[in-house]
């Protein structure tokens, strides 16, 4: 109505800048807290109470001042999603370098505490048999370097096998802490639906549920769907875990071999990863599984052609030697007993003939010998071949974890100039609405003042 003075557009306005003041504050008391995510005041004019007319006379259209609509949270969804994916990729590779990497530890080569080192030892100790086919202190050596040997590759087998079953402790972890995080997604994803059908804004749980998805996103790899209103869907190789409150659990299972492995709850369906830690978990046994059968079969190899040569010789009293080495394969093998307790039945001749040193010449040039089952290399090489095998597969998931990682970095850089607290646009809003306030103030006072000048002249009439 012309003339009159509305204090309600300075009240709302003192009120409306005294909220956008109080987010701001917030935005700065949060700027290092992990999972936030900067929030941003919208005003919003409050519309005219009237048409514009008195009657049949028409008068300026004035707004009723302003309100604070909505506290808007920094929305990144397309970055989210390829980072997500990122994360997925990252602690894959991660995963997989660093279990590997622990087999590759347990090779101590090159050095003098390895297998190639002990091998060498062990054909140099026949050649020096060659030459002193009868020398006690010599027979000593080729049993100790054969036992060295032995010893060694037990140790490899026991440490590759240890590792193994280390990944069956994780997954029992993984799978525990991925059961606790979509649950926790589920109920938030509730708790969401309803803050926002009564009309309010969830932000503090919006921020909770990203880092839970992030979370979840590095240990198997997510697909998220679906929006607040009726809550996210999250799926996980091509299967819903998540659909609103609803929450499809896994399980660990121990499969034939012995060997644990990750299934959907309600079903007993193997889950397919493709991506994420759990995955790299789940390679990094099957890989180590490769080990183990290449190690088995080079040490057959090394038992079968040094028993074969061996058991075809005499020993220092005349009588046919047996085999050289007891056991089957890298966990079993082992100097045989009857040549630990009595060194005179090491062979080193093929006949009774004195000097005959051919067996010893024989086991000593087993070093060099092409092994059909072993790809047509020697023994040597194809241990060579077997450390080079494992350094190749620690250096490539090592070097797919340093580009993974820079590109993990890189779109949380990217997701944080986006939606990160910046002090210095902060500062800027807190004077853009310290400055509005105030001058809602003066005007108010303006006003007081005009209202106390009308009613003086009111009152002297």
């Amino acid at each position: 109505m012309p003339g009159y003075l509305n204090f309600g557009i300075i009240q709302s306005a003192l009120s409306a800048t005294q909220q956008a003041i109080n987010v701001t504050s917030n935005n700065v008391a949060n700027a290092t807290t992990p999972g936030y995510r900067r929030q941003e005041a919208v005003l919003d004019e409050i519309s005219p109470a009237s048409d514009g007319k008195i009657g049949s006379t028409n008068f300026a259209i004035i707004g009723n001042g302003v309100r604070l609509d909505a506290v808007m949270r920094a929305q990144t969804n397309f970055v989210d999603r390829q980072l997500r994916a990122s994360n997925g990729d990252s602690e894959y590779s991660s995963s997989l370098s660093k279990s590997l990497s622990q087999v590759e530890s347990c090779l101590a080569e090159p050095g003098t505490s390895g297998i190639s080192a002990a091998l060498d030892k062990f054909w140099n100790s026949w050649n020096d048999l060659s030459t002193s086919p009868e020398s006690p202190a010599v027979r000593a050596t080729v049993i100790s370097s054969g036992q060295t040997l032995a010893n060694r590759l037990n140790n490899l087998y026991m440490n590759i096998k240890n590792a193994q079953s280390g990944t069956d402790d994780v997954l029992t972890d993984d799978v525990k802490q991925i059961n606790e995080i979509t649950h926790r997604i589920g109920d938030l994803n509730a708790q969401i639906t309803d803050v926002l059908s009564s009309g309010a804004q969830p932000n503090n749980m919006m921020d909770q549920r990203d880092q839970l998805l992030d979370q979840l996103s590095g240990l198997v790899g997510i697909q998220v769907n679906g929006n607040d209103q009726s809550g996210i869907i999250v799926s996980v190789a091509g299967r819903t875990i998540i659909q609103g409150s609803q929450v499809s659990d896994l399980e660990t299972q121990t499969g034939a071999g012995g060997n644990l492995s990750v299934c959907w709850k309600s079903d007993g369906t193997p889950i397919n990863l493709t991506t994420g830690s759990m995955k790299g978990v789940l390679d990094a046994r099957s890989t180590m599984e490769g080990y183990v059968t290449n190690l088995n079969t080079f040490t057959q190899e090394l038992i079968n052609r040094v028993n074969t040569l061996h058991s075809s010789g005499m020993d220092l009293t005349g009588t046919q030697a047996g085999n050289f080495f007891a056991g089957t394969d890298a966990s079993t093998i082992a100097v045989d007993p009857t040549i630990l307790n009595s060194p005179s039945k090491l062979a080193a001749a093929g006949s009774t003939a004195p000097g005959d040193n051919s067996v010893a010449v024989a086991l000593a040039g087993v070093k060099d010998e092409v092994m059909p089952a072993l790809g047509n290399v020697s023994l040597t090489s194809s241990y060579a071949n077997f450390v080079t095998q494992i350094g190749g597969d620690v250096k490539k998931a090592t070097s797919d974890n340093e580009v993974n990682s820079l590109n993990q970095k890189q779109l949380t850089a990217q997701r944080e100039s986006i939606s990160g607290v910046s002090m210095d646009e902060e500062m800027m809003n807190m004077m853009k609405f310290q400055q509005s306030y105030s001058a809602a103030a003066r005007v108010f006072s303006v006003i007081s003042s005009m209202m106390d000048t009308t009613i003086n002249m009111a009152g002297n009439r």
